[in-house]
């Protein structure tokens, strides 16, 4: 009998254990879904992010090319108005100097 009654609390013993263990198995494995679950997170912002980086670098390189583009139309501009000056500077001493020619005719 008492044998039997030192056995049957071996048995509950093991059967504690092992319950024991199971359980903190259970809750080894539900962390690691916890922390693979949180690393594809982490993944997920660092892939946005980089999206974010890459599109705001592009945006800033067209926004560059445009403020470029808008300088350089600017300067012809300017330079065709110096040209279109020099121009009528010329015409108006041409026709000085033609009406001078003709008076000097007359």
């Amino acid at each position: 009998k008492v044998r039997a009654e030192r056995l049957e609390q071996e048995r509950s013993a093991f059967e504690a254990e092992q319950a024991e263990q199971a359980e903190s198995y259970r809750l080894d494995e539900d962390k690691c879904k916890q922390r693979r679950i949180l690393a594809e997170q982490l993944q997920k912002e660092r892939e946005e992010a980089h999206r974010e980086a890459q599109f705001k670098a592009v945006r800033f390189e067209q926004e560059r090319l445009a403020a470029e583009t808008q300088a350089a139309k600017e300067a012809n501009l300017e330079m065709l108005c110096e040209d279109k000056s020099k121009l009528l500077e010329q015409e108006e001493l041409a026709a000085e100097s033609e009406a001078t020619d003709v008076a000097e005719l007359e």
